[in-house]
């Protein structure tokens, strides 16, 4: 089965249900729920991660897995206030999210209760308790071993043990939680750490919300791959590694970055520009809003494309700042990372993001029959896939389905409500005349 969530009573959320797809669009109006949706999904996909740091950080302790279960979800419960805070004022909360049939774990606010409580399901216990008992029995004959009185062959087989150990436990919470991509979470208002580029080392990190805090954190730690511009990068790992490369892709995705950017982005002694052309740049904190808004939605996608790295992403407003040409071409750009293997979470409120992927579908539908006609127009790395994909309109708390699953296109009449509005009034006050 896909992966499944269910949430009740949860902010502006009323009641929803929905299976985790390769490609998911929620689309309303400010304060909707679709943020609401996109971190609930988010937060237990990360809990695999958790829980490797919690058995990481056990393996060390003298009481080790005291209560394992028990720990583990208090470091839930402390996650969760990490990304909602104290939620004791909403009332009835329910999320329950499935991994599989029998897999899953519940969280429940009630109310004569303060703080969440975390619920499993039997087999996720029993499961959970293997990966326990296996990683206890390990480590203790690891800890048996007396580094100091080893030779250095010893040391380095020893370690090699050790690495070869924690591969084995990731593999098991892997199977555990079904998925084995990494996460990354990309939040919208990203345009002020452009603005504070040169200060971003400086931020208190702490004083930002979880989410944000470490997308913050991962823009630092990738600042530095981009000492070279992104040509340079391509022929560095065509020359430098073996790994496999799909140079198709690659180039699309840097052409695409360099449309919408309306430049190249380089990091280097002098600080973080944007070049027009060979001599000529603009710094990065005085560059246009739309450039600060997607640099680092751009470059986390190539990267991921250009690393061929299995990925679960989720990406607020991919829209924000930019002239609707540019929203269409970086629709392009989500959608063939979704097409290489990547699962895409999408929160908009851009009409133009909507109507970009019903022509994906619609150019998936038509090249059933008509291929070779249809990639003359739109390449194949750009068809989305209905049968794989979702797209919800949020409305008073609930989800209303924007897909005609019978035709595999959308509801147009959802597709620009605003416009519609718009043609009402301008209709209407031209009758006057």
């Amino acid at each position: 089965m896909n992966q499944k969530i269910i949430i009740r009573n949860f902010g502006p959320i009323s009641q929803a249900e929905f299976d985790i797809s390769d490609f998911t669009l929620f689309i309303g109006t400010q304060a909707s729920g679709k943020s609401t949706l996109a971190k609930s999904v988010f937060f237990f996909k990360s809990l695999r991660d958790d829980l490797l740091k919690y058995i990481l950080s056990e393996t060390n302790n003298k009481n080790e897995f005291n209560k394992a279960i028990g720990s583990y979800a208090k470091r839930i419960r402390q996650k969760y206030l990490d990304y909602w805070g104290p939620t004791f004022h909403l009332k009835n909360i329910y999320i329950k999210y499935f991994y599989t049939n029998d897999l899953w774990i519940e969280l429940t606010l009630g109310n004569d209760t303060k703080f969440i409580t975390p619920t499993f399901s039997s087999k996720f216990i029993e499961e959970f308790n293997l990966i326990i008992d296996s990683v206890k029995s390990k480590n203790t004959k690891f800890q048996e071993k007396k580094i100091t009185f080893l030779t250095n062959k010893e040391i380095i087989q020893f370690e090699s043990e050790k690495n070869s150990f924690i591969s084995s436990i990731e593999l098991s919470i892997n199977r555990l939680f079904q998925d084995d991509k990494d996460l990354l979470f990309i939040p919208a208002g990203r345009s002020l750490l452009s603005t504070l580029s040169e200060q971003m080392q400086y931020l208190d990190t702490r004083k930002l919300d979880y989410l944000m805090r470490t997308f913050v954190e991962r823009i630092v730690n990738i600042k530095r791959v981009f000492s070279v511009g992104i040509d340079d990068l391509i022929l560095e790992k065509k020359k430098l590694t073996q790994d496999y490369i799909n140079k198709q892709n690659v180039q699309l995705a840097s052409d695409l970055v360099g449309k919408i950017l309306k430049g190249k982005y380089r990091n280097d002694k002098d600080g973080e520009k944007i070049f027009i052309d060979k001599n000529t740049y603009t710094k990065l904190n005085f560059s246009s809003s739309g450039q600060q808004e997607s640099i680092w939605i751009l470059h986390l996608l190539f990267l991921i494309i250009l690393e061929n790295q299995k990925t679960f992403i989720v990406i607020e407003e991919p829209e924000a700042h930019l002239f609707p040409i540019a929203q269409n071409d970086i629709a392009k750009l989500i959608t063939m990372l979704n097409n290489s293997g990547n699962q895409v979470i999408i929160t908009t409120h851009s009409p133009y993001i909507l109507s970009s992927f019903n022509s994906f579908i619609f150019a998936n539908e038509l090249s059933i029959k008509h291929k070779e006609k249809v990639e003359k127009i739109l390449p194949k790395q750009y068809w989305l896939n209905p049968k794989k994909s979702q797209m919800y309109f949020i409305e008073q708390g609930k989800l209303i389905d924007v897909v005609e699953h019978d035709i595999n296109s959308l509801k147009t009449e959802l597709i620009d409500t605003a416009s519609l509005e718009n043609n009402n009034l301008y209709s209407s006050l031209f009758e006057i005349e």
